[in-house]
């Protein structure tokens, strides 16, 4: 089976790939790669990047994220290779058939974007699986039934920076139970989704423990064990 590895890191609730040196935040969430480098070398894939997308380029990125990125790999580019995101051993793999270890959730395909069905209390939902968002978003008013996490501040692109009440929310994916951060999002992005029937977003802590495997290809992701 070949494959490339790359380092991954994780810092202040964002995963990012290194490449050459240079570091690119890994966004399942995001339709459009972009960048400072026209091209990339990523697998076997010779990718293009435009330079921004919706408004949103390096420059806003790094001060978005407080981290000195070259970019931003969307879901253009990640989903056209299979994925195994280790991040406890801080490495990825990248390959055109990798074969994972673990429970499966099948996935589906909102505008680009992976969607997985998601448990939440006594509710299946599904969710974008978006690894450059550092909370989960579950557009629910039994949100608030759960532990207060504090005030969190996050972006998305085209929308910007905005504030969230987060609450400790346990969610289930392929029957594997997670404790995650959840917020609300924004009026416009939540009826964005609620019109495709997305009813929030899986954010990047369930990489935080055990390896989990996506391949868009296949349509599934892979909840590995710890």
């Amino acid at each position: 089976m070949s494959h490339t590895t790359y380092s991954l890191r994780y810092k202040h609730g964002h995963p990012y790939l290194e490449l050459n040196g240079e570091l690119w935040l890994f966004d399942t969430g995001s339709p459009a790669s972009f960048g400072e480098r026209e091209e990339l070398v990523i697998g076997a894939h010779a990718v293009r990047v435009q330079p921004s997308y919706l408004g949103l380029d390096v420059a806003a990125l790094r001060e978005s994220l407080g981290e000195p990125v070259s970019g931003l790999l969307g879901s253009d580019v990640l989903g056209r290779m299979d994925w195994l995101l280790d991040l406890p051993n801080g490495v990825a793999h990248a390959g055109e058939n990798l074969q994972f270890q673990g429970q499966t959730a099948a996935t589906d395909d909102f505008m680009g974007l992976p969607i997985v069905q998601v448990g939440v209390g006594d509710q299946d939902v599904r969710m974008i699986f978006d690894t450059g968002a550092q909370l989960s978003y579950w557009e629910d008013p039994g949100i608030e039934r759960y532990r207060v996490a504090g005030i969190t501040e996050d972006f998305f692109p085209g929308l910007g920076t905005f504030t969230t009440q987060a609450h400790h929310v346990p969610v289930r994916v392929a029957d594997v139970q997670f404790m995650v951060r959840c917020g609300r999002l924004p009026r416009l992005l939540a009826a964005t989704l609620s019109f495709a029937g997305v009813a929030g977003v899986l954010g990047s802590e369930i990489l935080l423990d055990r390896p989990i495997g996506w391949s868009a290809r296949r349509r599934e992701l892979v909840i590995g064990s710890r």
